[in-house]
This record gives C-alpha cells, structure tokens and sequence, in this order.
C-alpha cells in the first residue's frame, strides 16, 4: 500500500449526518462476512450494541474528497492506541486510503484492532497487528506479544 496521500483526499472528523452510513456499512460487513456462520438477524440484533459502545467511547475519521466532503470513500473507529473498525468502500480500495486513516490517527504499532475483517489481512502485510476482540469487554485486559501478526 502507498504511504503517499491520495491525490484530492482529506481525512475528517466523522459527523452525526455519516453515523447512518457508519452503521450500515459496519453491520453489514460483519453480517455478509464470507467466513461467517452466525445467522444476519443474529449478528444485526447483538452486535449492534457492541458497536454502539465501541462509537461513544471513539473517534470516527472519514476518507472523503476535498470537494465532496459529504461523499464517504472509508472510515475508521479508534479509542486512544486501539482500532475498532476500519472500512472502505470497493472501489477505493488499495489505493492507499487505509493506510491514510491509520497514520492519521498517530497509533504506533504494534496497532492493536477488536475487529478482523479480510481488509485487515491486506494491512498485515505492512503493519503489525494485535487482535484483541475482548477490549470491548469493560473487564477485559491488554493483549500479549503472542497474539501479533507482523508483516
């Protein structure tokens, strides 16, 4: 992936006009999974409040266009040194707008994600990883070295 910004990309704060879109496109990609198993309407029900906690206690940036700032290309969700969610849209993809998001939020790696997603798999092939879905669990502690995937 390209560590230079895309020609005519901003990153922005997230607004409450894009929270619609944040929770479709995030329900949605965890819902149509291609390796999941767990049935839509149980993922849609259950998950929902998981992401909602996850939002309140985050920054949401948004990839959009210099002159379109209302057209979201991706985004991405992150608590201090912790990546709840990253997406962006098909069409945008492996033109560098992942990495874009993730040097914009100035989390150094080992960066550590509570959801792994196939685009995560693109990611780990330049930045390590730390999966550790229980950090959205208020209980929960900190992931060990043994749980990194390094490029």
């Amino acid at each position: 992936m390209s560590k230079t910004r895309p020609e005519g990309v901003m990153i922005r704060a997230a607004t409450s006009d894009d929270m619609n879109f944040i929770y479709s496109s995030w329900l949605s990609a965890i819902a149509t999974s291609e390796k999941r198993r767990t049935p839509k309407d149980i993922v849609y029900k259950n998950h929902r409040p998981i992401m909602e906690r996850a939002l309140a206690e985050s920054n949401v940036l948004i990839a959009c266009m210099d002159d379109y700032k209302d057209q979201i290309l991706g985004w991405l969700c992150h608590d201090r040194d912790i990546v709840h969610y990253l997406y962006i849209k098909q069409p945008f993809r492996k033109h560098g707008l992942a990495n874009m998001l993730i040097e914009h939020t100035g989390i150094k790696e080992p960066l550590t994600v509570t959801h792994w997603t196939w685009r995560l798999w693109d990611i780990s092939k330049t930045h390590k990883l730390v999966y550790n879905p229980y950090l959205l669990i208020p209980e929960a502690t900190d992931a060990g070295e043994d749980f990194t995937i390094s490029p």
